[in-house]
């Protein structure tokens, strides 16, 4: 029972990684201890089904649970205090750094590693980065590439889902999309008035069908080179968290008008020691599965 409640706080952290610029789903995955058993299911989803839906299901309470708390509490504290809501982030992330280090090292080190770390930190760097101003966003062709090479880069840990449809210009339409889904799912049962429509609804299925195709066709390839070439595997994860860090804080909305620093002291620390406090109890909970 203790393994059931504890995927689904995995899955509500892990949907919250997905949504958040920035934060990277798969290294949130891997600081709880449940990237590895995630991969297996998506190589093959029917190979023990019973199992894996059992296992699947929490997750799923979970990520449920905090897509709604983030579309409705954090898209506001995004838009009222950006810079201390990404400082929160920016501890998430920074708190796993260690338990990664700790992890590749534990394969060895060798010369041949260097150049895939920087390579791997570059490309985390520049999807952070840079950002393409896309001639038609709403086009559904063009929502359907996104989702795909959003699918792709899910299965690499240290890339950000979130910032990679940053980088295509759709991460904004995508978020109006999904409120927007919930928007008429409320109006429909009757709980908020307004005119319906299934635009949004369209725009967000398009996309999602597409990253999942793109997920599961990518996902075979990860776990062979994570069996196969585990060290530089690891290693070049650990060099792509660190180009995440870099991409966060060059693109920290230093002109918050409603920043104060009280407010860096308090949700910087507070992300570093959610993520410790994630790191021990994936292990301990890892270890008793």
């Amino acid at each position: 029972m203790k393994q059931f409640f504890y995927r689904i706080f995995c899955g509500f952290f892990l949907c919250f990684a997905v949504l958040a610029p920035g934060v990277s789903g798969s290294v949130m995955a891997v600081m709880m201890g449940i990237y590895e058993d995630l991969l297996a299911i998506v190589v093959n989803p029917f190979k023990n089904f019973k199992k894996n839906l059992s296992w699947l299901i929490p997750l799923g309470i979970g990520s449920a649970v905090s897509a709604l708390l983030f579309f409705i509490v954090f898209n506001q504290l995004f838009n009222t205090y950006p810079l201390a809501t990404i400082l929160l982030f920016l501890g998430l992330v920074a708190g796993n750094l260690p338990a990664v280090f700790n992890d590749a090292k534990s394969n060895g080190f060798k010369g041949k590693y260097f150049i895939p770390m920087v390579l791997a930190f570059l490309l985390a760097l520049g999807l952070g980065v840079l950002q393409i101003s896309p001639a038609a966003p709403d086009a559904l062709w063009y929502l359907a590439i996104c989702g795909v090479i959003a699918g792709v880069a899910s299965m690499v840990p240290g890339i950000s889902i979130s910032m990679t449809l940053m980088l295509f210009g759709v991460y904004d339409r995508l978020m109006a999309a999904a409120k927007g889904s919930i928007d008429e799912a409320l109006v429909f049962v009757g709980l908020r008035t307004g005119e319906g429509g299934f635009s949004f609804i369209i725009a967000a299925g398009v996309t999602t069908l597409c990253f999942l195709a793109g997920m599961f066709t990518f996902s075979r390839l990860t776990k062979s080179v994570l069996e196969r070439h585990r060290a530089t595997a690891y290693w070049t994860i650990f060099a792509f968290m660190c180009g995440s860090l870099g991409a966060i804080v060059l693109k920290l909305p230093l002109d918050d008008p409603n920043f104060s620093f009280w407010q860096m002291f308090l949700s910087l620390p507070l992300g570093i020691g959610i993520s410790l406090a994630f790191v021990l109890l994936g292990k301990r909970m890892h270890r008793g599965a």
